[in-house]
């Protein structure tokens, strides 16, 4: 009787130890449960409403200063703020179909400054009277911009930013790994010449430094982006580097350029990688410049500048109705790879003073080690013209298609000189 009794006890121990396993799991998973709903910051339950009148700004900076490992989600809805927000380090921000706009001309919708601050699935708006939309600040690294729409920006009116460049997301100088994919740049206009230039300059990505202390910005890829609607002609450029001495290691591909006036990415800081790009010149004579003299004989100036040394373009391909001053543009610049490009003409337009690549130097040897080879080279003057002063260039196996002259007398004679050596 003893042993029966001794082995019901032992038995119902054991149910009872599973029982109390079970309901530990349990535990532990709500537990769980509730603390990753608790690394979830609803602005919604810090006062914003989202209703496209009332100012969120404080409230959605409330859950932002919160934010630092954690996520800060915008539910649905219009979101008007009147001053820059601010994201700190180690801050997701995203949202489901939410927009952030502008209520008043500011410098930026958002300003990131910190480390690994990634933001997704959002629109920001500057409502055409914000100067920027993201700006990553110096110091900032591994910021990562997805799925977003950056829309609507130009100089605010009566204001002190009504003189400056223009520009949809901007990395400063002292900044690493920082990336935009998969998102959409349309609408950046200047209505203002800047201050000290007199001419409009517009940027869908503007990588420089922000004053002469910040070092060389390291590191940034666009990709997977497109360009619309930058503006004027003066100097609305889709991409552009400069200011910097070192390498920036800027890798730009699988981007799509359309209505971008003046040219699609400009290099001005060495260092970077072009590739696998779609650049469409979209204008047919209702493309003008309003500062510079306009000898309406071209719709775009460019579709890729390169004023640096390091650059390397490849398999990009350029087209349009309308016709370029030059489709690759190199000027004083070395070290420079032009392979496997489609590069053609406008296809309506008239490019007799145009070139497809045309390579300049101010000096002897300024442009210099440049490689042209396997490229599709469509409708032009020259398929590809060298300067006197431009050295080292060679130049194989590309396609020319309509085109008066395969190479310039002086880059024939480069050629020849190089063959007899």
């Amino acid at each position: 009787m003893f042993g029966r009794e001794g082995f019901i006890l032992k038995k119902n121990a054991g149910l009872i130890l599973l029982a109390a396993a079970v309901l530990f799991l349990i535990f532990t998973v709500l537990q769980k449960d509730e603390e990753k709903k608790s690394d979830i910051l609803n602005v919604k339950e810090y006062g914003a409403e989202g209703n496209g009148k009332t100012d969120d700004t404080e409230a959605i900076q409330k859950a932002l200063d919160e934010g630092s490992y954690k996520k800060v989600y915008l539910p649905k809805g219009n979101y008007k703020i009147s001053q820059a927000l601010k994201v700190k380090e180690q801050t997701e921000v995203y949202s489901e179909g939410a927009s952030i706009f502008s209520g008043s001309g500011l410098d930026s919708v958002i300003r990131v400054n910190g480390d690994h601050v990634h933001i997704h699935d959002l629109t920001v708006d500057g409502k055409s009277r914000t100067l920027k939309g993201i700006t990553v600040e110096a110091g900032s690294s591994h910021t990562h911009v997805s799925k977003s729409i950056l829309q609507n920006f130009n100089q605010p009116e009566n204001s002190e930013l009504s003189r400056q460049t223009v520009a949809a997301f901007r990395v400063e100088g002292s900044t690493n790994h920082t990336t935009l994919d998969q998102s959409r740049i349309n609408n950046v206009m200047a209505r203002n010449p800047i201050k000290g230039w007199e001419h409009h300059v517009s940027r869908g990505v503007l990588i420089s430094p922000a004053s002469k202390e910040q070092t060389t910005a390291k590191n940034v890829t666009v990709s997977n982006t497109s360009f619309s609607g930058i503006g004027p002609k003066d100097d609305g450029d889709g991409i552009v580097v400069q200011g910097f001495k070192g390498n920036v290691g800027l890798t730009v591909t699988a981007n799509t350029f359309t209505n971008v006036h003046k040219r699609a990415i400009k290099i001005q800081s060495p260092g970077a990688v072009i590739q696998k790009n779609t650049i469409y010149n979209s204008f047919r004579k209702n493309n003008h410049y309003t500062t510079y003299y306009d000898p309406h004989k071209y719709d775009m100036w460019a579709a890729v500048s390169v004023y640096a040394d390091d650059v390397s373009i490849k398999q990009n391909s350029i087209s349009g109705s309308g016709d370029y001053g030059r489709i690759i543009d190199v000027s004083n610049a070395s070290n420079i790879l032009i392979e496997s490009n489609y590069i053609e003409n406008g296809r309506k337009g008239n490019y007799a003073d145009s070139s497809v690549v045309y390579i300049t130097a101010d000096r002897k040897g300024d442009s210099s080690n440049i490689t042209v080879a396997n490229n599709t080279l469509a409708n032009g003057r020259y398929g590809i013209f060298a300067d006197r002063n431009s050295t080292k260039i060679t130049a194989s196996n590309n396609r020319p298609i309509n085109v008066k002259d395969y190479q310039n007398k002086a880059l024939k004679k480069k050629a020849a000189e190089l063959a007899e050596e």
